[in-house]
């Protein structure tokens, strides 16, 4: 028996097919013969493998270092925590201490800066004077900040506590006053009194103290319409004294003048609230507590 033929590979040790055969392409032949492609590297394959392998592995620590990231919050490390303290605990409680705020924002609790009404003017003023040094002493730590969600929540509480200085400094809504420039001023007079009274409002680089201000122009000059139509109705005396009218058709414009009037006085009192909680808020800031609000990014 020819020994090629117990051996399987008899058809490779002859023939001229062998080794030296073996083509890159994967399948060549001529005729009936058939010459399988070489072999793969098992080398080159197991370096693939493993930089593949540590390109997964990159990936998953990039998305997992990004989701702590973004869970924990701003970027603040740097910022000189102690001013802001100063500050909180002074708006807050109106005492001297840069002492870390413990306690979280209740709704119950009376702070300090909720009884400007209550306060003269004389300790009203000191007490808004000595909150802006302070809040300034903080915002000059942030020239270097540079974290856009911190920067935005500071931003937005530094135009509420601007907005509750300007109110309680020059008081932007005296209708009493209004009322007697209304009767002692001609319509041009009355109308660069209503704008200058303003100005300070309208002029603010802060979006939400400008918004009051032409809000407040606005309600002036519907309070004058208001005015307007009750002398044409007669519904005010020579002696400019306010008189009776049943049948007044003033009832639209007083109605307006209502809704304008809340809207002010909410924006002033939300203001004040923002100042407030805000301190609580900027405080788990710092302290890597911050919890985003649903819809936030």
């Amino acid at each position: 028996m020819d020994s090629s033929q117990n051996n399987p590979f008899g058809s490779f040790s002859s023939g001229g097919v062998g080794p030296g055969a073996f083509s890159s392409s994967p399948m060549m032949g001529t005729g009936d013969d058939i010459v399988l492609a070489s072999p793969p590297d098992k080398k080159k394959q197991k370096i693939t493998i493993i930089v593949l392998a540590v390109l997964v592995v990159l990936a998953l620590v990039g998305c997992v270092l990004w989701l702590i990231g973004k869970n924990r919050g701003p970027n603040v490390s740097g910022i000189g925590k102690e001013n802001f303290y100063k500050y909180a605990n002074y708006v807050l409680y109106e005492k001297d201490s840069s002492e870390i705020l413990k306690d979280e924002y209740d709704k119950e609790e009376y702070y300090a800066m909720e009884g400007l009404s209550e306060m003269n003017e004389s300790k009203r003023k000191a007490f808004l004077l000595t909150s802006e040094n302070l809040l300034n002493d903080f915002e000059n730590n942030l020239e270097k900040v540079t974290d856009e969600t911190f920067l935005n929540e500071f931003s937005s509480y530094k135009e509420s506590f601007v907005l509750v200085k300007m109110v309680n400094s020059t008081p932007g809504l005296d209708d009493a006053g209004f009322v007697n420039q209304y009767f002692s001023l001609d319509e041009s007079s009355l109308e660069k009194w209503i704008e200058n009274k303003f100005s300070e409002y309208t002029d603010s680089k802060y979006e939400l103290v400008k918004k009051y201000g032409e809000k407040g122009v606005e309600y002036y000059g519907l309070y004058t319409d208001y005015l307007d139509e009750l002398k044409e109705e007669g519904c005010i005396g020579a002696q400019n004294e306010f008189l009776e009218c049943e049948d007044s058709e003033t009832a639209k414009i007083e109605s307006d003048l209502y809704d304008m009037r809340y809207l002010l006085d909410e924006t002033e009192s939300m203001a004040v609230d923002k100042v407030v909680e805000g301190c609580f808020t900027i405080s788990d800031m710092l302290n890597g507590k911050y919890d985003k609000k649903e819809g936030d990014e």
